[in-house]
């Protein structure tokens, strides 16, 4: 044991005599990088919309029944009071035929009660029927005019009825149309407009003022003008909002 000693000790101190080991190399690791800076892009979107014309007259026949005739195609320009469609109207002259025939009939009957009144009003005035039988013709005379008022409605009715069969424009305009060629439907608005439209010296606050966008954006260069349509469509805003 005791020569042991000195031999374990001798050892570790050649052990920390010797070099030490070297530090291992640190592993690099990938970083992205971005520079940031002032560029100009240019962002596009297509987006679905309908134009319409800012006034229509909703045309419709007031009676039922077959078109058999129509005058105008989609983007004809009509003017008010201009023959659109016509309905097969044999129904409805058939209707005002019989109307006339009813009319005829209580103006007879109308005439025979009034006879009959005249005739019974100088017998009264002889004494020679009571007063009830004289009051039965007088309401008999007034039944036989309220008839004949009613057969004069009729026939107006349906003498009305057959003109209707008969479909005419309210006012000037296009069917199914944007109305004159030249009138815009819209305009294009962008993050753009305001400083596109002072570069040229207009100031947008004027003519917001005066009114008047059609030539705001004729100057700016952004008016839309579709021309005829020919098509019934809907009004169309688009607005998109950038959040980022």
């Amino acid at each position: 044991m005791r020569t042991a000693i000195p031999a374990l000790a001798l050892a570790l101190a050649l052990a920390a005599c010797g070099k030490p080991p070297e530090p291992r190399p640190e592993d690099i690791r990938p970083v992205r990088v971005l520079r940031i800076g002032a560029a100009e892009t240019t962002r596009s979107f297509e987006l679905a919309g309908e134009v319409r014309p800012r006034y229509e007259t909703r045309l419709a026949f007031r009676v039922g029944g077959k078109i058999v005739e129509r005058l105008v195609e989609v983007g004809t320009r009509v003017k008010a009071g201009e023959t659109v469609a016509r309905l097969d109207a044999s129904d409805l002259a058939l209707a005002a035929a019989s109307a006339r025939a009813q009319l005829a009939s209580a103006e007879a009957e109308r005439d025979l009660a009034a006879a009959d009144h005249k005739r019974y009003q100088e017998l009264r005035s002889k004494n020679f029927i009571s007063q009830a039988e004289y009051d039965r013709r007088a309401n008999a005379h007034a039944t036989a005019e309220a008839r004949l008022e009613a057969a004069r409605a009729q026939l107006r009715q349906a003498s009305n009825q057959v003109g209707y069969a008969v479909l005419a424009a309210d006012t000037d305009g296009t069917d199914g149309g944007a109305g004159d060629p030249r009138d815009p439907a819209g305009a294009f608005v962008d993050p753009t407009t305001l400083s596109r439209a002072r570069s040229i010296g207009l100031d947008p606050a004027v003519f917001l003022s005066e009114n008047d966008a059609t030539g705001f954006f004729t100057r700016v260069g952004d008016l839309l003008i579709t021309g005829p349509t020919c098509t019934n469509i809907n009004d169309f805003r688009a607005i998109l909002v950038d959040r980022r």
